[in-house]
């Protein structure tokens, strides 16, 4: 087994170095594979075709020559999606940052965390009659800034506390 895989890297490395490409930097050290493929590429419609069929023969085997054919004259295609794909990572991390941060985003994880805890520990009917109160609020809170406006609101709000605390 050891020695079929020895033999492929020897058939590779003779094929390639008879098109001028050295698959080591030294006598016990492979290149970058990406670099190899990519100067093979860049050589490539210079080969005949004879040398591409056995550049690919010996680069991928008998069952996979036609998909390396066919990246190899593609290649440059190839590395356009793979930068394309990066840059859309990139930026769909970004997206999902902007959204976590957003107020949309936090009262998202706010939720996903409540119903964790309820599920985990809670008494639904405790739980459940909180949720309840806790949504009339909301639901009231709601309605006066509709009505009213968010300053107005607010201004009665702290007066409501205001007075609570002097009646206490």
């Amino acid at each position: 087994m050891l020695q079929d895989k020895v033999t492929a890297w020897s058939d590779v490395e003779t094929v390639l170095k008879g098109e001028g490409i050295n698959l080591r930097d030294k006598q016990d050290k492979f290149r970058n594979f990406g670099d190899v493929l990519d100067e093979v590429a860049g050589k490539w419609t210079s080969y005949s075709d004879v040398s591409q069929r056995a550049i690919a023969k010996a680069m991928a085997g008998t069952n996979h020559m036609e998909q390396f054919l066919v990246l190899m004259t593609n290649y440059g295609k190839a590395q356009e999606y793979e930068k394309v794909s990066e840059n859309s990572a990139g930026s769909t991390d970004k997206k999902y940052k902007v959204y976590e941060n957003s107020l949309e985003g936090r009262t998202e994880d706010l939720k996903n965390s409540f119903q964790s805890i309820s599920t985990t520990f809670a008494d639904k009917n405790l739980l459940g009659g909180g949720i309840t109160l806790l949504s009339n609020v909301l639901n009231v809170v709601n309605k006066l800034v509709s009505s009213f406006g968010l300053l107005q609101t607010a201004a009665a709000g702290f007066a409501g506390i205001k007075l609570f605390k002097n009646l206490g």
